[in-house]
């Protein structure tokens, strides 16, 4: 159990470091995210004593405005267009999806279609800074992946990792 909760509250305290991140302070961020590894190894009460202050501290750095990208009229190929537009002018864009049984270990770094009785796991939040309209996954390359389905367009859409 201790090593679950210092598990959560390292994921919990690298989530506030990412936050600052977008607020603008990039070396408390990363000062936070290096921190949040140390801090795991601390005893449960100084650690609750330091989620506390991230608490705090966090409330200095809230997006003020947001332009949500996925309205209603537009449609899966616009709104693609519409992301890469945004992040050709350095926007980046964050995204949120279901995390299924297969992403625990990846062959490889690309995102599959999960099966219709894969096992669910929770959520995951992104960003993207970047997009590769050259790169394709072929559709053996996906069945390759436990819980990925072949039906589906070769062309990628989304992948992670920097390679």
């Amino acid at each position: 159990m201790g090593l679950w909760i210092a598990f959560v509250d390292l994921i919990y305290t690298s989530l506030l470091g990412l936050a600052m991140l977008f607020g603008g302070n990039m070396g408390l961020a990363i000062g936070v995210l290096s921190l949040s590894f140390r801090l795991a190894l601390l005893p449960l009460t100084l650690r609750m004593a330091y989620r506390s202050f991230c608490y705090a501290f966090a409330d200095n750095f809230k997006a003020i405005k947001y332009l949500r990208l996925d309205t209603p009229d537009v449609s899966g190929q616009a709104l693609l267009d519409k992301i890469k537009t945004y992040l050709a002018a350095g926007l980046p864009s964050m995204f949120g999806f279901p995390v299924y049984e297969f992403m625990h270990a990846p062959a490889n770094a690309h995102v599959a279609y999960p099966a219709p009785k894969s096992k669910y796991y929770g959520g995951h939040a992104i960003v993207a800074a970047g997009y590769d309209d050259n790169l394709e996954i072929s559709p053996n390359e996906k069945a390759a992946m436990p819980g990925s389905r072949t039906s589906t367009s070769p062309k990628a859409s989304l992948w992670i990792g920097g390679h």
